[in-house]
């Protein structure tokens, strides 16, 4: 399963995962895509794959073995009920596996703050971080700390559009928080 706030975002990722699935022909024989419902089924597996959003009711009753969370950066607030019925929900599992992937929260009271609190404090050993940030002495401004921060730059992360978005944040502070 994977998480998102909005159907958009949760559509993102199940059209990345449809798209490795029909570029493989292995994966194509044995795996099922089903657009209109943003499903991956196996049927040999009897295993689903589905993307679910926020902006839809949590369904209570699932028991992934597997969720990743796109985007949980967006989550105002330490609560989110779709991250809780799905983490919750994976405890029938043995060996249960959530991945989250997404930029900082805005602000230090957010779920996914929280999150990275507990990773960093190690206090879980089956919690691992990766986590990418510049060092605070960087010039937020400075190429330096957007390499550090971000390492997709200059990959099929645009440099020249973060340094355009850089100015325009250097000139109105309110647009800080919208650097990648």
């Amino acid at each position: 399963m994977s998480s998102a706030l909005t159907r958009e975002q949760a559509a993102i990722l199940f059209d990345t995962a449809a798209k490795m699935i029909r570029l493989s022909p292995e994966l194509s024989a044995a795996v099922d895509v089903v657009e209109f419902t943003k499903t991956l089924r196996c049927k040999e597996l009897g295993t689903i794959y589905r993307a679910l959003s926020a902006d839809a009711l949590p369904q209570l009753g699932l028991s992934p073995y597997f969720v990743c969370h796109d985007e949980l950066g967006g989550v105002e607030g330490p609560y989110s009920k779709l991250y809780d019925v799905l983490e919750s929900g994976s405890a029938v599992q043995s060996e249960p596996l959530s991945v989250v992937i997404s930029t900082q929260a805005r602000n230090d009271t957010d779920l996914l703050s929280h999150l990275i609190d507990d990773a960093a404090s190690r206090s879980d050993s089956r919690t691992k971080l990766f986590l990418f940030t510049a060092d605070e002495s960087l010039d937020p401004f400075s190429e330096a700390a957007w390499q550090a921060a971000n390492p997709a730059l200059g990959v099929f992360l645009n440099i020249d559009e973060v340094r355009a978005q850089a100015e325009t944040a250097r000139r109105m502070p309110s647009r800080e928080m919208a650097l990648p």
